[in-house]
């Protein structure tokens, strides 16, 4: 099961994707969420706690605007005539990814404790070192 909708998904970012396509990268982004928090020794309880569908939510909404600035549907700048429009998909999918991480976080320190989440953090920083 989803932890969020592709209506959802829609509702926050406007994307003209088809819905099948929206579920597919909703699945992507649950599976990554499931691996966050199997590192923490943690899952999703069947009853999907709020911090779980909005991290969902937010990481699916990331996911979508980098596919659509992949294909083209949301360009960073369009040009129309004597006047431009500029998107700034890179901003918004850095705070969509943002809250997703907190929401995330939230979810790790609700169930283990602030003292784990800090542990879990500094190793995540870590081992993602050349990530970016």
């Amino acid at each position: 099961m989803a932890y969020c909708t592709a209506a959802d998904v829609v509702a926050l970012t406007g994307s003209p994707l088809p819905t099948s396509t929206i579920e597919s990268i909703i699945a992507i982004a649950d599976d990554e969420i499931d691996m966050e928090l199997q590192r923490a020794g943690l899952s999703v309880p069947a009853q999907v706690p709020t911090t779980i569908e909005l991290a969902s939510l937010h990481l699916s909404a990331a996911k979508v605007l980098e596919r659509q600035k992949i294909d083209g549907t949301s360009p960073e700048r369009a040009d129309l005539g004597d006047f431009s429009i500029t998107n700034k998909l890179d901003e918004q999918i850095k705070a969509f990814k943002e809250k997703a991480k907190n929401y995330i976080d939230d979810y790790i320190r609700s169930q283990l404790g602030v003292d784990y989440l800090c542990v879990f953090s500094r190793v995540r920083d870590v081992t993602n070192l050349g990530d970016e």
